[in-house]
């Protein structure tokens, strides 16, 4: 991801100026505009090309080359910051003029480059008129029943009531929920049902999708309301649609809807004659429903309870007439209740158990590796949660894939993550991290776990097979390495979180030691490793969760670029912490029930805007 590297150094450039303006004379601060004017033209490149770079490989491949090139920019930066401080030159001035002088030229090739690249330019693709077998198959929905249905009987009788409600005018009725959990499969069940089909005089079903082309949408609404296809222009079969729809009541579902511009476009085919009629959407964002009517509250399709999961799952392996048999029903709740709930996920391991043997051996090996059977269906399974991420602003991607960081199944402090958000510089204050948090979980991509007295959001997380998604990109965009296995081999990335011991040599295998920013320690860190923490030059975030410090690790003191630390210590923090002048959260924990002492200087630190100093439980 170009972007979030772009933001890192314009964050980090901003940062130096506003905390070291001693050692930026004017012909430094004129570089640093010329980056910065380069950065911000990167960032509208970015920003601009985002949802027209499918299958572009030439934006793919500029986007690569704009990243390594900041990347290098920043990495370049920050070592010369390092070692300034480190060996306190006197001459910090001129250090960082040469070395911007050498970036300057490197950043203006790259803009170059991208100014002078053809992408942008209006390629008309070709069109062909679609068959009617393009129509039934991939526009207008004639969908195959689900052959299981289970835990969708109160959200049917609810959609149904309000498809059959006394209200006169048109109603929007937006079905909400995340990639697989049956949004589909209730409009089906809603629009199939018979006392639905007798209410209303014309039924309609087209499916947008993310791609969509106009005229394949409106010659589907077409085909479905004639039973046959009609030519003409866009224009003329969108009037066909309004004049055929008028002054009848009709029911349309608009399934798997992605955007506010093809609702804007296609609603005008839907005359209000104020007779009932209704439009169901299905759609994973929740901004969507908003904007097709700011009114109407959506119907958000909930994750299965432990029952229904069970059932689900029973049902699609032996089908309603067999019964389990009882050596096996424990094993198959525990398979079950893995899947956490979502149907999809329920289905592809239900589809899995229904191919192998019956006997408790193979059910034991599938219920210790859900995670595996699953993600081995990638494209039916990890296929349909990817399409969520791919359609993500690009300033949400970085935000969204750090979630990896946390184990399995965490309640994740929100607090914390948007700190953590800020410090790695993906944004630029608390405030704009709780509007991103927002939009990712109207996006149902994040989950709210726990709430204050007040109502408002106090943990979150994400569902295992959303986080195994997370877990696949992070390696493929190489932001990040989580680490289970104590003998894993570390790849060049620059943030790494382990959540198993760490051994004595493994911080320093490593290609990219120089280059890490981010490491955080879920289990324990030895002691001998602790001295090498003073390698990893450029270190933003540490966070050592597990482990206690009988000393407190001086090493650290001379990590300058840390903005965010968290450990726990026999020892009072060190005064020599406010050297840190780019601290911003700090998070200490005693070993004993006292909370630690914290130094007055530490009081002094002018960046930090977070200190929590806490004791052990009692």
């Amino acid at each position: 991801m170009a972007y979030d590297a772009v933001i890192s150094l314009i964050l980090t450039l901003k940062q130096l100026v506003q905390l070291k303006p001693h050692w930026i004379s004017d012909e430094t601060r004129k570089m640093v505009d010329s980056v910065l004017e380069s950065l911000e033209y990167f960032q509208d490149f970015v920003e601009n090309t985002s949802k027209r770079r499918k299958d572009c490989v030439k934006v793919e491949e500029l986007e690569r080359e704009m990243k390594s090139a900041v990347n290098e920019a920043e990495d370049a930066i920050e070592l010369e910051i390092y070692e300034i401080n480190k060996l306190e030159k006197g001459n910090a001035r001129e250090a960082l003029c040469e070395t911007l002088l050498l970036l300057v030229e490197k950043i203006d090739d790259m803009k170059r480059n991208v100014m002078g690249s053809s992408f942008g330019t209006n390629e008309v693709q070709g069109y062909s008129n679609p068959t009617n077998e393009d129509l039934q198959t991939g526009y207008v929905a004639k969908l195959n029943p689900e052959s299981v249905v289970v835990g969708l009987e109160d959200d049917l009788m609810r959609i149904i009531r309000r498809l059959k409600g006394s209200m006169s005018t048109r109603e929007i009725i937006p079905i909400l929920g995340m990639g697989g959990i049956g949004k589909t499969t209730l409009a089906k069940m809603a629009y199939d049902d018979p006392q639905i089909r007798n209410h209303f005089d014309i039924h309609v079903w087209v499916t947008i999708s993310q791609e969509y082309q106009t005229r394949y949408l409106l010659l589907g609404v077409v085909s479905c309301i004639f039973n046959e296809i009609k030519q003409g222009t866009d224009n003329e079969l969108m009037d066909m649609i309004y004049k055929k729809l008028k002054g009848r009541r009709y029911l349309v579902v608009m399934d798997d809807i992605w955007s506010n511009e093809v609702w804007d476009l296609m609603s005008r085919t839907f005359p209000d004659d104020d007779n009932g009629s209704r439009i169901i959407l299905t759609s994973r964002l929740k901004g969507v429903a908003t904007h097709a009517d700011p009114d109407t509250p959506p119907h958000e399709v909930s994750l299965l309870n432990a029952d229904d999961s069970w059932k689900l799952l029973h049902e699609t392996v032996f089908g309603v007439v067999h019964v389990c048999p009882p050596e096996l029903e424990d094993i198959g709740k525990q398979v079950a209740q893995k899947c956490q709930g979502l149907p999809l996920a329920l289905l592809v391991v239900a589809g899995h158990l229904s191919k192998i043997e019956r006997t408790q051996e193979s059910w034991k090996d599938v219920a210790k590796s859900v995670s595996k059977v699953v993600a081995n269906e990638s494209d039916k399974c990890l296929g349909v949660l990817a399409m969520s991420y791919h359609y993500l602003p690009n300033h949400l991607k970085p935000c969204f894939l750090y979630m990896g960081v946390f184990p399995e199944d965490s309640d994740v402090n929100i607090e914390k993550l948007i700190n953590l958000w800020v410090c790695e510089g993906f944004l630029w204050e608390e405030l704009v991290g709780r509007d991103f948090l927002e939009d990712l979980v109207s996006r149902n991509l994040i989950m709210v776990r726990n709430r204050r007295f007040n109502g408002e959001w106090k943990s979150c997380g994400v569902h295992d097979l959303v986080r195994d998604l997370i877990l696949r990109e992070a390696e493929k965009e190489k932001f990040l390495q989580v680490t289970k296995d104590p003998s894993a081999k570390m790849h060049h990335v620059c943030r790494y979180s382990f959540h198993s011991n760490i051994y004595q040599n493994d911080l320093l295998e490593s290609s990219s030691i120089d280059l890490t920013r981010t490491m955080h320690f879920f289990r324990g860190l030895g002691s001998k490793q602790v001295p090498l923490l003073a390698c990893f030059k450029l270190l933003r975030v540490l966070s050592v969760v597990q482990y206690g410090f009988e000393d407190f690790p001086l090493v650290i003191t001379k990590l300058v670029h840390l903005r965010y630390l968290q450990l726990r210590s026999c020892d009072d923090p060190h005064g020599s912490l406010s050297e840190l002048y780019n601290l911003q959260v700090f998070i200490v924990g005693s070993l004993g029930y006292n909370p630690p002492t914290i130094h007055e200087t530490i009081w002094q630190m002018k960046h930090l805007r977070d200190l929590k100093s806490k004791g052990m439980p009692g």
